[in-house]
């Protein structure tokens, strides 16, 4: 009710991510929640996911959409490994 009350006194146009029911949803049942996010309309849903990565809430994994992403993640991923194997080497001085 607070959330409403608030909206209404101030003009507040609340995005669908920000709102209480979809947070709480998203706890509960993720797959229900990026579903009804998908179902947005287009300009709702960019700015939802804009939100989504603003706020820091884990989403689905990232999918490269071209060589250079994929080489890019790869790379990146090698990257990662060496360090760890970097820092496993050496004893600690």
């Amino acid at each position: 009710k607070a959330e409403k009350t608030f909206d209404k006194t101030f003009g507040y146009q609340r995005n669908f991510v920000e709102t209480y029911t979809t947070r709480k949803e998203f706890i509960k049942n993720p797959n229900h929640y990026f579903t009804a996010l998908m179902g947005l309309p287009a300009n709702e849903k960019a700015l939802a996911f804009k939100l989504i990565r603003e706020s820091g809430i884990p989403m689905m994994p990232s999918i490269p959409t071209s060589q250079a992403q994929l080489a890019l993640k790869i790379f990146n991923r090698l990257k990662k490994g060496v360090e760890v194997a970097v820092k496993s080497s050496s004893i600690g001085i």
